[in-house]
């Protein structure tokens, strides 16, 4: 009985940790296809260097929306992390910190070595403009600029390279 008990626990808390990063009670969840222009993201980074994606232009690149009180988002860091290393140079990484507060971020940049930067997202102004509806949420954009893929929910290593090897396999671009 305990254990049903606490599975029970479990179960509502990962739904309240959701609800909170998503403000939706029925999120899409998943990866979807697209072909759409993708909208340049320019910034201050958490550390407070320039960021433009029109840089990452000619390869395919991954922009994250993440803050660090969205529970989803810490469990997927460490694909990210991961994938952004096993990628490096082929694909550019491109964080977008949203809604939270700037001392926060930059500790858990330095303490997860997230080797890529975070555009600081303080009024969800930038991530709004994407039209991202909760976080966590990953955007793939191919060589050409183009979003192929958006990723709602947590993400894993094993998803976000199997997109990444398709579209270095087309050379990157959309056809």
């Amino acid at each position: 009985m305990r254990r049903a008990a606490a599975i029970v626990l479990v179960l509502m808390s990962s739904a309240v940790a959701t609800a909170a990063c998503t403000g939706d009670d029925d999120p899409v969840e998943g990866v979807v296809p697209v072909d759409e222009a993708m909208p340049r993201v320019t910034g201050e980074s958490l550390d407070g260097d320039p960021v433009d994606s029109g840089e990452l232009a000619g390869s395919p690149y991954v922009v994250n929306v993440w803050a660090t009180w969205c529970a989803p988002c810490e469990a997927e860091l460490p694909a990210l992390v991961d994938v952004a290393g096993r990628y490096d140079g082929r694909v550019g990484f491109l964080g977008i910190n949203y809604v939270d507060d700037a001392a926060n971020a930059r500790r858990w940049q330095r303490d997860y070595v997230i080797p890529y930067p975070s555009v600081d997202d303080q009024a969800g102004a930038l991530a709004d403009d994407l039209g991202f509806p909760y976080l966590p949420h990953t955007l793939v954009v191919d060589g050409a600029g183009r979003l192929r893929y958006r990723i709602f929910g947590e993400t894993t290593a094993e998803e976000l390279s199997g997109l990444l090897d398709g579209l270095l396999a087309e050379g990157g671009v959309s056809g």
